[in-house]
């Protein structure tokens, strides 16, 4: 009864089709079944790292444009949302829980571009003023490890050359 087997293996195939973009192999109705029972996911879905890494990138993205991180939601829902969560995240560990979706490493990295834990109220002007002093913050940091990566590139040369003017005299 192979046509019945080859009947099932299409239909299986085509229940499964909302989860599964293409396939290059069959698989058995059996097979799916299996799979199925052993809590096989169909869907892939991105791991919390990366979707934090894409997010995280955005926004300091934005801060390394705009001098701040303050994502006004009105203007990027997905980044503000983000903002949002990443705030109940901070306030859940300090309010002492402890299965929350925010660790150190992820605090240090927010804490480092300059991220407000608590959303901004105060008045207009002091808020502009605190965007100009961290954008020329991130100015005077980034000539640094330019004037850094100089003299490092510099000694590099210098000890090059050493070595070729002894290698020169032998």
């Amino acid at each position: 009864n192979n046509q019945g087997d080859e009947h099932d293996n299409n239909n299986n195939n085509n229940n499964h089709q909302n989860n599964v973009k293409k396939t290059t192999a069959v698989i058995t109705s059996d097979q799916i079944k299996l799979l199925a029972d052993l809590g096989f996911q169909w869907k892939i879905r991105a791991s919390h790292t990366v979707t934090w890494n894409n997010h995280f990138d955005n926004l300091k993205a934005f801060q390394q444009k705009h001098g701040h991180c303050r994502v006004n939601s009105k203007e990027d829902i997905v980044l503000g949302r983000w903002i949002c969560e990443m705030r109940s995240r901070y306030k859940q560990r300090l309010n002492g829980e402890v299965k929350t979706r925010i660790n150190d490493d992820q605090i240090a990295l927010l804490d480092g571009i300059g991220f407000e834990w608590k959303k901004w109220t105060g008045d207009p002007e002091e808020k502009k003023r605190r965007a100009l002093e961290t954008r020329n913050e991130n100015k005077r940091r980034k000539r640094a490890e330019a004037k850094k990566i100089r003299m490092e590139a510099r000694a590099i040369a210098v000890r090059k050359e050493e070595a070729e003017r002894t290698a020169r005299k032998r």
